[in-house]
């Protein structure tokens, strides 16, 4: 069987992860896994289509991969909130992939996985922390004397903006591969690298690796 499966929303998270799992896994403290051992897909409908179709869409590689991974946003039109996501996800995958599958509800949203005290994130966004954090504060999509914005998306897309770069992938898959992943403190991403690592560790002999 090969190793891994993965539905995401859209590209921007399926570009994180496949870059993650590629050139980062070092840094996650996990085994390599080569490109043909390891499958992601996005789904058309974006977060509504995985919430509501997860479960059938991978139940197809059950006989394929050893394990399902999901990933969606909490931020939504219409979202149930973290909580039902999670459950009703995991319930769908429960059904085929038992103990063999992990739902990650990233929230609000990807783009909160960027925002760290990382230099490399202000570099590649074309600003630095001052500035990022004045315009988050007058737009009131980042409260003062908080670590990360509360509106993650709407600032990286203004930040954007006002340095003349276009949102795209290739934005997310530079952040994926350069910034200190150590520096990214979300739950969310801390329950993906654990997860990873407890499916893919690093080989006997070998001490597991902190996340940098």
């Amino acid at each position: 069987m090969k190793d891994l499966v993965v539905l995401g929303a859209d590209n921007q998270q399926k570009a994180v992860i496949e870059t993650l799992l590629l050139e980062r896994y070092q840094s996650l403290g996990i085994r390599p896994l080569t490109k043909d051992n390891f499958k992601i897909f996005s789904h058309q409908y974006n977060d509504p289509g995985v919430y509501q179709e997860a479960g059938n869409f991978l139940s197809t590689f059950i006989n394929q991969y050893q394990y399902a991974l999901v990933i969606v946003d909490v931020a939504w039109e219409g979202t149930p909130g973290k909580n039902k996501i999670q459950a009703q996800i995991q319930n769908q995958l429960n059904k085929d992939w038992k103990n063999r599958s992990c739902t990650v509800v990233i929230d609000p949203e990807l783009e909160i996985w960027v925002w760290s005290s990382s230099p490399e994130v202000f570099n590649i966004l074309g600003t630095t922390e001052t500035a990022a954090r004045q315009l988050g504060e007058k737009h009131k999509f980042w409260e003062k004397d908080t670590p990360k914005p509360q509106q993650p998306k709407e600032l990286m897309e203004l930040v954007l903006k006002k340095a003349r770069k276009p949102r795209s992938t290739a934005i997310f898959q530079k952040l994926a591969k350069e910034v200190s992943l150590k520096r990214c403190q979300d739950p969310s991403f801390k329950e993906l690298v654990d997860q990873l690592q407890q499916w893919f560790p690093l080989s006997t002999g070998l001490k597991q690796k902190d996340v940098t």
